[in-house]
């Protein structure tokens, strides 16, 4: 459309006069409003991912670390939990593709309607010196290479000024993020000296293992780089090769933590002689902001303890 009333324009033969879209929008405060307008509410949906995300890899670690004591509805649980995450994340990914292409379209017709008057007796070109978008990090009027009267100002006066603009412009203000989140959902512990206190397990690995666990998830994505393409096209090969190694890194992963459950086992034991709490200790897997575990969550006071713990420190010197 920017095209076809740029040719009608440039064929009337008169004033030179030019104009570039992302000149025009640096220069709108229509624009701009509309930018921090809707700037919350997309930091906000971004920083809600990441949060979901970090839970999800949190429980991810943890039910792999589990292995085979992991129970079935905590497996469940979580494979429930990433398929509905992965859901939000495409609606909010389609959401801002579609705001996108609204704000676009609505734009590209304002722009189009600010036109169309000076077109008599001008021949006006569509014209950028920077080009694309550094051409909106300029300060002042460097014309460069565009000959004419600068008709940007003009233009973002125009579009500042367009009723047709602001009402389209407050019907999408009006449309709603998709909602995000999962409902917390309490999880079963699994003991290791006893039950009635929880830690996260996936907290201790992380303290304790954090450069083997960074390491095996180095080696599983190096794995898959080379499937990548044929695993975005869903060759069934490509595939079943990636399940196969990531069956691989659920293992390394249900290995090293049973390690770690060794190590803290025999500590703890050893320790609840003196300090009874010790001896009642069991894994959670569910991170606290999806429900958690039964039972009283004492994370900071194991993790605290295995730091000054001898019988731990040398054990873990062999992880």
């Amino acid at each position: 459309m920017l095209l076809l009333f740029t040719l009608t324009l440039t064929a009337n033969a008169g004033s030179p006069a030019y104009y570039h879209p992302d000149d025009v929008a640096a220069k709108s405060e229509r624009f701009r409003s509309a930018a921090s307008k809707t700037a919350p509410d997309f930091e906000k949906a971004q920083s809600d991912l990441s949060r979901l995300g970090k839970q999800m890899e949190q429980m991810e670690l943890a039910v792999s670390m589990l292995g085979d004591q992991a129970p079935e509805s905590l497996k469940m649980w979580s494979a429930e939990t990433q398929r509905t995450v992965n859901g939000q994340y495409l609606q909010i990914q389609r959401h801002v593709d579609l705001l996108q292409e609204d704000f676009s379209t609505i734009f590209g017709d304002a722009l189009n309607r600010a036109l169309i008057p000076l077109g008599t007796g001008t021949d006006v070109e569509e014209c950028s010196p920077g080009g694309g978008i550094s051409s909106m990090m300029r300060r002042g009027n460097a014309s460069g290479g565009c000959e004419g009267a600068d008709l940007n100002p003009t233009l973002a006066r125009a579009l500042d000024q367009d009723p047709q603009l602001a009402a389209a412009l407050d019907e999408i203000y009006g449309i709603p993020y998709p909602p995000l989140g999962v409902t917390p959902k309490e999880q079963p512990s699994i003991p290791l000296t006893g039950s009635g206190k929880t830690v996260q397990l996936a907290l201790v690995a992380r303290v304790f293992m954090n450069d083997r666990i960074t390491q095996r998830l180095e080696v599983f994505e190096a794995s898959l780089a080379p499937l990548e393409r044929e695993l975005s096209a869903n060759e069934s090969s490509a595939i079943e090769e990636a399940a196969s190694l990531k069956a691989a890194y659920a293992q390394a992963l249900a290995e090293d933590g049973q390690v770690l459950q060794d190590a803290m086992a025999a500590s703890l034991s050893k320790a609840a002689k003196k300090e009874p709490m010790f001896g009642e200790i069991a894994l959670c897997a569910n991170p606290e902001a999806l429900g958690g575990c039964s039972g009283e969550d004492v994370t900071r006071e194991v993790v605290a303890f295995l730091k000054s713990d001898r019988r731990f420190q040398k054990a873990q010197s062999r992880f």
